[in-house]
């Protein structure tokens, strides 16, 4: 029995699925499967069952998960706080930076650690080819050589709204309301621009250009009345901008997902360990 073993279950017993499991463990399913099949040999018992919608524990591997959980973090915990080196180098999209990643870095005060920022995931993954950064926190990745990646959230653009826009008093914007509106876009190279033309596009639907500005200053154009524009949701979850308010598009055409990154196995297991889950901007958005 090893410790990769039993992450291996826990990593499987939380998705459910095998597949799932081994394409964040970053192995082949047949490797897993092996890997699993040695623990329960090891243990002499039948820990789950394959069936056709996923993976069923059975109760002698529900028991074992309970058990060997709590011990298994603990375990995490003491070797993340040891790990060598203790400098590590990460790079991030500004809005990761400013309200996801320092939830991390709370929880590894035993290391230094050095944020650099870009604007595109693509500038993140070259410097990341290069050696330069240990890690990035980046969206929609969808695969690279050597690259290892941990899926963090999922979430929803929110459409920010001058206070005394009419938009303001509904609930929530149909994609239909959106037709030839002004809207304010950050400049171009932009990963959240593109999504937004594309929005437009693939629904059949136009917009006008009111603006285009570094995404530091949209939602302070956005209170001035220049026009709509669209916010991450865990920033609009931090960020209240005096004359801006928030609502959500139906049905959810604009979303985003977000992933960290590495070709560090050890690095990997760290973030994988610290992580926190993002939250859902409920108390900003009305239901």
């Amino acid at each position: 029995m090893t410790l990769q073993q039993l992450r291996f279950f826990i990593e499987v017993a939380e998705k459910g699925s095998m597949s799932k499991a081994a394409n964040s463990l970053f192995i082949s399913q047949p490797a897993l499967s092996k890997q699993l099949k040695q623990l329960e040999k090891s243990l002499n018992q039948t820990l789950m069952i394959r069936t056709n919608i996923g993976i069923r524990l059975t109760e002698q591997g529900r028991l074992f998960l309970t058990k060997i959980g709590p011990l298994v973090e603990q375990l995490n915990s003491v070797i993340c706080e040891t790990i060598n080196p203790t400098t590590f180098r990460f790079g991030s999209l500004p809005t990761l930076a400013s309200y996801y990643f320092p939830k991390i870095a709370k929880q590894m005060k035993s290391h230094q650690l050095f944020t650099v920022l870009e604007s595109r995931s693509t500038q993140l993954l070259e410097s990341l080819q290069k050696g330069e950064i240990d890690g990035a926190f980046i969206q929609d990745f969808e695969e690279g050589d050597g690259i290892r990646a941990l899926t963090l959230f999922e979430e929803e653009y929110l459409v920010a709204i001058p206070s005394d826009h009419p938009f303001a008093r509904k609930p929530l914007i149909n994609l239909d309301d959106l037709d030839e509106e002004k809207i304010i876009l950050p400049l171009i190279p932009c990963e959240t621009r593109l999504k937004i033309e594309n929005m437009f596009k693939e629904n059949g639907i136009s917009f006008q250009l009111a603006l285009e500005t570094p995404y530091e200053t949209i939602l302070g154009y956005t209170a001035e009345g220049i026009g709509l524009s669209f916010i991450p949701e865990i920033q609009a979850e931090h960020v209240q901008h005096h004359g801006v308010v928030y609502r959500r598009l139906e049905p959810a055409a604009l979303k985003r997902t977000l992933h960290f990154v590495t070709k560090s196995d050890l690095v990997f297991e760290m973030i994988q360990h610290y992580r926190t889950k993002g939250k859902l901007v409920e108390e900003v958005v009305p239901s």
